[in-house]
C-alpha cells in the first residue's frame, strides 16, 4: 500500500468518517473531498480541502505563499501569509500513511496481517496497527488501527481507530478515562492524475471577500436588540430581559472549550436562579441537534437554537463567548475563550451588578 502512494506527485480522494466526541457520547459525522500536490520531499506542498458536517461546510486551500480559509456560508475567507506548504496532515489518509512509515522504521512488530475480510462479495485485507498497548493504574491503554485494504489495487478501503487511556478533559481537574472511536471510509481515490498543479499561484477564489475581525462590543454601550426561540419553544427578546441581569451565552456543539463552559454556565444559573438574572445559551445549531445535546450534558439553561444572527450582532463567530448585560440592557463584561478562572470572573461580575441598585 505503501508503495502505491512513494511516487505520488498528486493526490485525490473522498473520505466519510463517523468519530465519538472526546468530551461527551455524540457521534458526529464528516465528509471530506480532497486534493494534494506533493513536493520533492512528499510532503504537502498545496491542497484543496473541503468538509462538510450537519451543521457547517468550509474549505481550506494551500497555495505557494499562504493559506486560505473559505467560509462557505457568508463567502468571506481569511489569509495565513507565508505557509509555504502545509506540512501536516489534514486527512486521514496523510495520517494513515505517516503513521505506517514510522511504524514500519520503528516498531515493525506493531503491524501485523488478521484474516481477510469479505465486503459486498469481495476479499480485502485486514492490518492491525498496536502502536500503544500497556496497563496503567489497573486498566489497559491501547491505540488500535484497521486498514482494509483492496486485494488487487492495494488501496484502502477503510480505516477503523478505536483507543482508551486516561486523558485529561477541559473543566476536569481530575485525569479521566477517555475512550476513542473513528472510522472512515475512502473513496474514489485517484494517484497522479492531475497534469497540472492549478493550485500554485492561485489568486483569491472568485466572489469571495476578506474577513475582518471585529473587536468584542465595548463595556457600557447598548447591547444590539435580539431576539429567539428557546428549544423548549419560548420566545425571548432583548425587550423581554429588560430589568435583570442577563448572561448570553454564545457557543456551539462539539467544540472542547464549549464543552467545558457547560458546568461553569450552569454552576451560575443555579447560584442565580431566585435574583432577577437570566441566562440564554445563544447556538447556531438546529433545533433537533441541541435537543440530544441539552440532555446528554444535562444543560440547565434556556438555549436558543439557529442563534447565528445574534452570534454575529454580538462579534462572536466562534465558541465560547460570554457577555454580561445589565438591567438597562447595556453590556457590562464581555469576554471569549473559557478557562478555569472564567467561572470566577463572570460571578465576581455578575455579583456587583446584583448588589448596585
Amino acid at each position: 500500500m505503501l508503495s502505491k502512494f512513494a511516487t505520488a506527485k498528486n493526490l485525490q480522494f473522498e473520505e466519510t468518517k463517523e468519530a465519538k466526541s472526546l468530551f461527551n457520547t455524540d457521534t458526529t459525522s464528516l465528509y471530506g473531498r480532497y486534493t494534494f500536490f506533493f513536493n520533492e520531499q512528499g510532503t504537502i506542498k498545496n491542497a484543496d480541502v473541503t468538509t462538510r458536517t450537519a451543521l457547517y461546510k468550509n474549505r481550506i486551500v494551500v497555495t505557494d505563499s499562504a493559506m486560505y480559509f473559505y467560509d462557505l456560508e457568508d463567502r468571506t475567507y481569511t489569509r495565513k501569509p507565508g505557509s509555504g506548504g502545509y506540512s501536516g496532515t489534514i486527512s486521514g489518509i496523510s495520517a494513515l500513511l505517516s503513521t505506517a512509515k514510522r511504524l514500519l522504521a520503528d516498531k515493525p512488530g506493531c503491524i501485523s496481517l488478521r484474516k481477510d475480510t469479505v465486503i459486498r462479495q469481495k476479499a480485502y485485507y485486514v492490518v492491525l496497527v498496536n502502536s500503544f498497548d500497556s496497563v496503567i493504574d489497573g486498566r489497559r491503554n491501547f491505540t488500535d488501527q484497521t486498514l482494509i485494504i483492496d486485494k488487487k489495487t492495494y488501496l484502502p478501503l477503510m480505516q477503523l481507530y478505536v483507543a482508551s487511556g486516561w486523558g485529561q478533559k477541559p473543566g476536569i481537574t481530575e485525569p479521566t478515562f477517555i475512550d476513542v472511536y473513528e472510522k472512515a471510509v475512502y473513496t474514489n481515490i485517484r494517484i497522479n492524475k492531475l497534469s497540472t498543479n492549478h493550485l500554485s499561484g492561485l489568486a483569491v477564489l472568485k466572489g469571495f471577500k476578506p474577513y475582518v475581525s471585529k473587536a468584542l462590543l465595548s463595556e457600557h454601550t447598548p447591547a444590539p436588540a435580539w431576539s429567539g426561540i428557546t428549544v423548549e419553544g419560548a420566545s425571548v427578546s432583548s425587550e423581554s430581559s429588560l430589568g435583570k441581569i442577563v448572561l448570553l451565552y454564545l457557543s456551539g456543539i462539539g467544540c472542547p472549550a464549549a464543552q467545558a463552559s457547560i458546568r461553569t454556565v450552569n454552576n451560575i444559573t443555579g447560584k442565580y436562579k431566585t435574583r432577577p438574572f437570566t441566562v440564554f445559551g445563544i447556538y447556531a445549531d438546529g433545533r433537533k441537534s441541541l435537543e440530544t445535546y441539552i440532555q446528554r450534558n444535562a444543560i440547565s439553561y434556556p438555549v436558543i437554537f439557529d442563534g447565528q444572527e445574534i452570534k454575529k450582532k454580538f462579534h462572536a463567530p466562534g465558541t465560547p463567548y460570554f457577555y454580561i448585560l445589565d438591567k438597562a440592557g447595556k453590556v457590562a463584561y464581555a469576554q471569549t475563550g473559557w478557562n478555569p478562572e472564567t467561572e470566577k470572573t463572570l460571578t465576581e461580575k455578575i455579583r456587583g451588578l446584583l448588589n448596585t441598585p
